[in-house]
């Protein structure tokens, strides 16, 4: 899977989310960032899951280029506290995992590759709640951010727009920025009924 330097994922609205409050799948659109559709990602789960156990719930996203062709699948299991979540690639060979920790006044997540090394760190200050920055050590090596899309979005669905910075990152550590992201919008952002 190749990806540019900047990306774009936006969230897609479901109706029936805004006049009932029903969870459905979640959907997203990756766009580069002149807003050309690279990849579209989707969730599997059942219903009970989206409505009862709502952001602890086991899925799978996956994401599939333009002709349909799987590319990337996430998955989380069932959590109680902190979620973890496994990335495959196309041929369903593990790639990586992002596994969520506990820090006292910020988010974070430590992204480890497929020989379960922790090559990336993914963070977010107490006062800097719509940024996630990404580390390759002590260095910043690119970001997620939320982009703020107006009052009645924000308070009636939880369709949100991501802005990822792939910064200086390689390509392996690219497509585990942009699962970090979807990691990032699952924990953090998505409604509580």
């Amino acid at each position: 899977m190749k990806l540019p330097n900047k990306l774009v994922i936006k969230q897609k609205i479901e109706a029936l989310e805004i006049f009932t409050r029903f969870e459905t799948k979640n959907r997203y659109a990756i766009y580069h960032e002149q807003g050309k559709e690279l990849y579209y990602a989707y969730e599997e789960s059942n219903i009970l899951g989206r409505n009862v156990l709502n952001r602890h719930r086991p899925l799978k996203l996956i994401i599939i280029d333009n002709n349909k062709n799987e590319q990337l699948i996430i998955e989380r299991k069932f959590y109680f506290m902190f979620a973890d979540y496994t990335i495959y690639d196309k041929n369903n060979r593990k790639i990586g995992e992002i596994k969520q920790r506990f820090k006292w006044f910020k988010r974070l997540f430590d992204i480890y590759n497929e020989s379960e090394n922790i090559v990336l760190e993914c963070r977010s200050k107490f006062s800097q709640f719509w940024t996630f920055n990404i580390f390759r050590g002590p260095n910043k090596a690119g970001s997620i951010k939320k982009k703020w899309s107006g009052f009645g979005k924000e308070m009636f669905t939880d369709a949100d727009t991501f802005h990822v910075d792939m910064g200086t990152l390689t390509d392996k550590e690219k497509v585990l920025a942009l699962a970090t992201a979807f990691a990032v919008d699952l924990q953090f952002f998505e409604r509580k009924n």
